[in-house]
């Protein structure tokens, strides 16, 4: 059986969705549904995930997502300028792990398994871009918890502290 619908907007406001159906022996049978509070709802999602979207585009510091085996899920356009990457597909297709110099990918493997064990966490470490910089950060990591409460996620916000760690290096050289 062929089922089409479509939706109405009444004068007031009113969302109906109208769907029909063909019965076996002939005819047509025509059901209305007032989804007026659904759409609302959608809308103020939509809304609200706008919203949230443009916050974390616009922050100056990486605010990224990664997974439970350590996968990166997402990366706002700071973070992606950290990298020198141009995509988050871009970062994904090295895996995370890889940018991280080798003698700091221990504690950072550390940092995610306490994150990830229900605790918060910083970490300062140095990074190599796509194009070749060296640049010292640090990250600021929490758990993620999905409807039941299970750690599923790391939420981590970067900072490129390459500045500061080169200003204290020319301090302690002049003492």
């Amino acid at each position: 059986m062929q089922q089409s619908g479509f939706e109405r907007t009444r004068p007031d406001g009113t969302v109906l969705e109208i769907r029909g159906s063909p019965l076996p022996g002939g005819g047509f049978v025509t059901t209305y549904a007032d989804i007026t509070e659904r759409k609302r709802a959608e809308e103020k999602l939509r809304i609200s995930e706008e919203r949230l979207r443009t916050i974390v585009e616009t922050e100056p510091e990486c605010v990224k997502v990664v997974g439970f085996r350590g996968e990166l899920l997402e990366m706002n356009a700071a973070g992606l300028a950290m990298l020198e990457a141009g995509s988050v597909d871009e970062v994904k297709s090295h895996s995370l792990i890889a940018f991280i110099l080798p003698g700091y990918r221990a504690a950072f493997g550390d940092l995610h398994q306490r994150v990830l064990g229900g605790e918060t966490g910083k970490l300062e470490f140095e990074v190599i871009g796509l194009r070749g910089t060296r640049r010292w950060l640090e990250t600021h990591a929490a758990p993620m918890r999905d409807a039941n409460g299970q750690v599923t996620m790391l939420l981590g916000v970067t900072r490129d502290i390459t500045a500061r760690k080169q200003e204290d290096a020319v301090r302690v050289s002049l003492e």
